[in-house]
């Protein structure tokens, strides 16, 4: 219920991560969008489980929700195939919408990677509605956009078949990497989600001197004196001091969040010189910490990732 009423804060996507921390930090999973489980805002599935609705991602609005459900109303949408999807599905909506739905995985049951779903979604672009018209007519025996491109060649004019061809040369000839890294994924799914569900940027790294993670330091169920962390940095509020030996001196209070949640840290005028550079929103980072006699995380010292 708050997810649902998070559309109605000041700042939604804000509301979002803030509560899928709460759920973390209490073992609550909560899933990406599903095209089996065509929902139109957060619910909870038959399992007991909360998963994002289409229009939680950002640029999927009720009229593209309205038509998706129109379209596949009479479809099982377990059973479509890769090339229904992409020809009766997702091209019959606009391509914001399209595009948002598969980077943020409303389609990996499908075990295609986002970035390869992308670029076939963009190839299909280029063909006129009648060759989208032949392929729709001859799905039961094509397999492949290769097969369906091939098919295609065969029956179009001369000048469309040049087109054809060409397109077909750049399926066969990608002229950009497509496999999905954590990074990207992280940065797409909390761009149009608010927060990153499949993975985080950390985990692109290796970790190996982490000792906890977030969730333990919420619980209280850290038992290191030095604790480091590998996060991302999601806010930091930069202040003045007005007491001490040299009041006016930056500090910053910070946000920092991996895949179990996320705590807030102090970063005291010594250490903010040292590592103000490093202290931006989104980037990962390694943090070794101390916890203060009054709880609070006293940040010692930062490595950029």
């Amino acid at each position: 219920s708050y997810l649902k009423f998070a559309q109605d804060k000041i700042d939604p996507m804000k509301e979002i991560y803030e509560l899928i921390n709460n759920c973390r930090e209490m073992d609550i999973d909560v899933y990406k969008p599903d095209f089996r489980k065509i929902y139109r805002s957060f619910n909870i599935d038959d399992d007991n489980n909360i998963y994002f609705g289409f229009t939680n991602i950002k640029g999927v609005g009720d009229s593209v929700y309205n038509k998706i459900e129109t379209i596949t109303q009479e479809l099982d949408c377990d059973k479509l195939s890769y090339l229904e999807i992409l020809l009766n599905v997702l091209d019959k909506i606009n391509q914001t919408a399209s595009k948002g739905m598969i980077s943020v995985g409303c389609f990996d049951h499908l075990k295609v990677g986002r970035r390869e779903m992308l670029f076939h979604l963009s190839l299909i672009n280029d063909l006129t509605k009648k060759e989208k018209g032949i392929l729709t007519a001859n799905l039961d025996k094509l397999n492949s956009l290769k097969e369906c491109l091939e098919f295609l060649g065969d029956k179009v004019n001369v000048r469309r078949k040049q087109k054809v061809l060409a397109i077909l040369h750049t399926l066969n000839n990608p002229p950009y990497k497509l496999e999905d890294s954590c990074l990207w994924i992280a940065d797409q799914e909390n761009q149009l989600l608010g927060i990153s569900i499949t993975c985080s940027k950390i985990d692109e790294y290796s970790l190996d001197n982490v000792n906890s993670t977030c969730r333990e330091l919420n619980s209280d169920k850290c038992g290191y004196k030095t604790i480091i962390l590998g996060v991302e940095i999601k806010d930091v509020n930069i202040i003045k001091t007005k007491r001490g030996n040299n009041p006016g001196q930056e500090m910053c209070f910070a946000k920092i969040s991996d895949n179990t949640g996320a705590v807030d840290v102090v970063v005291y005028p010594e250490q903010y010189a040292q590592y103000k550079d490093v202290l931006q929103p989104d980037l990962p980072a390694i943090f070794s910490l101390e916890k203060s006699k009054t709880d609070s995380f006293i940040v010692k010292k930062i490595w950029a990732l």
